[in-house]
């Protein structure tokens, strides 16, 4: 599976901004504070949260979340998780869009707690 894009609906700086990437090598540049380490930091807390929250969450905003969509063997594999609430749906397609599987509940950051639902 590769990552396709990321979506950052509030995330640091960025505001309701995609990031796509293209099959091989992908190069983010731009100057200092541009948000290069912020895109690259958004894909574990995607994944699997942070613990680093205020550094991510935009000032006077109650929403910091991301959206990562894989792509690989004729699936599509869309992974939204909010920050704040460590809520998070997985979403797996096959290549003509058919939900295959899909997951939602809470996953917090240290593993599975007793709000874990699957």
């Amino acid at each position: 599976m590769i990552l396709r894009s990321v979506e950052l609906e509030s995330f640091g700086r960025f505001r309701d901004q995609t990031v796509e990437f293209r099959r091989g090598m992908n190069l983010v540049i731009g100057p200092n504070e541009a948000g290069k380490s912020t895109i690259a930091e958004a894909v574990p807390a995607g994944l699997f949260g942070t613990d680093r929250l205020e550094r991510f969450k935009p000032w006077g905003r109650n929403v910091c979340s991301a959206v990562l969509f894989f792509e690989g063997q004729g699936r599509t594999i869309q992974v939204k998780r909010n920050l704040i609430t460590d809520e998070v749906e997985l979403v797996e397609k096959d290549g003509l869009y058919h939900i295959l599987s899909q997951f939602s509940g809470k996953v917090p950051l240290r593993g599975r707690g007793a709000s874990c639902r699957e």
